[in-house]
């Protein structure tokens, strides 16, 4: 082939022929070895859009076949060459499917166990005359509406503040998925008597959803082996069993 046959074959591929280079390339598709390299070229295409991957492998080793016959010494390298960077792409686009297969699950197993804390802060009854900010702010926690708790929690004066107003501070921003400052809260309380359990699932959590092996392994192995909280230690086996069965 010509340096000008595989500039247009190259124009092709990338869908930037012109009129007058499309004129060109249908003369060259009646060469053989021409309308091999370019329906080569499609398949890699549809490949990429469908997935047909063993489809594509039979037509590939029909074309490798027939490359072994080729008369033209430097073509039969060429379409050797071509094939081998196929393959190549190939098993990158089967790398990134596993990948994002992965992640997708690992987003689902997030959402699944994420879940509102109970509230042992100051439970709120509907009878009750509701007069501070951080009881109004725990009845619109226990009514879901969390922008609105996260609004009247940033109104409690910093000698008011106190854990547990920051956990469920912290809670509101994850369930209203704003992880980056849910994450700072929950560190900060990592180390808390009362909440640091809880707090640690969540960081748990977090590091399920951003695919952190690292943080899974280090809390998961923590949590699932303490005993203060059952329900969150048994929470954890579930999903580390899940992760590894996925990694397997």
């Amino acid at each position: 082939m010509t340096d000008r046959q595989l500039y247009i074959l190259d124009r092709y591929h990338n869908g930037m022929l012109t009129d007058d280079e499309r004129k060109e390339f249908d003369q060259y598709m009646e060469l053989e070895e021409f309308s091999d390299l370019a329906e080569i070229g499609r398949d890699v295409g549809e490949v990429i859009g469908s997935i047909r991957t063993l489809e594509f492998r039979d037509k590939l080793a029909q074309w490798e076949k027939s490359a072994k016959t080729t008369k033209s010494g430097l073509s039969k390298r060429l379409l050797i060459w071509i094939l081998l960077l196929v393959f190549t792409l190939l098993s990158i686009l089967y790398f990134i499917s596993i990948k994002k297969v992965n992640t997708t699950d690992q987003h689902k197993l997030f959402t699944t166990y994420l879940q509102p804390y109970k509230n042992i802060y100051k439970p709120v009854s509907r009878s009750t005359e509701l007069l501070s900010l951080d009881e109004k702010a725990m009845f619109a926690y226990e009514q879901g509406d969390y922008e609105k708790a996260i609004e009247l929690f940033s109104q409690i004066t910093k000698d008011e503040m106190n854990e547990d107003i920051l956990f469920y501070d912290a809670v509101s921003y994850l369930l209203l998925d704003n992880r980056d400052r849910s994450y700072e809260l929950f560190s900060n309380l990592a180390t808390s008597k009362k909440y640091g359990r809880p707090s640690e699932w969540y960081l748990f959590l977090l590091a399920v959803h951003n695919n952190d092996t690292e943080t899974i392994d280090r809390l998961g192995a923590k949590l699932k082996n303490q005993t203060s909280h059952a329900s969150i230690g048994k929470k954890v086996s579930d999903i580390m069993s899940q992760l590894k069965d996925e990694r397997d």
